[in-house]
């Protein structure tokens, strides 16, 4: 979801949505596959903590953005099942730390 690595279009529900801050909601399989070809790759990230529990992930870190800067990030996930086979929504908060 911050721009590394590629979502197998499987692993989304078709009607899945993706909050994200400072833009716009996305619904739909192909229209997040869509908005995620559109980010620019970060030039590092480190992940501090994934959770899992049940229906739902998090996964927060820190990411720099060239000429933008570090941001810390946080991915929520939930899932159709337990088994966290299909996500269902996706939620990114990403903030300039300053």
């Amino acid at each position: 979801m911050s721009g590394l690595g590629s979502l197998a279009p499987k692993a989304l529900s078709d009607m899945a949505s993706w909050e994200r801050s400072n833009h716009p909601s996305v619904v739909g399989r192909g229209k997040i596959l869509d908005a995620l070809s559109q980010i620019t790759p970060p030039i590092s990230l480190s992940v501090t903590q994934i959770t899992l529990e049940g229906k739902a992930a998090t996964v927060t870190g820190r990411l720099t953005r060239e000429g933008q800067g570090l941001f810390l990030f946080c991915q929520i996930l939930r899932f159709t099942t337990p088994e966290r086979t299909e996500i269902a929504q996706i939620i990114s908060v990403e903030q300039k730390e300053r």
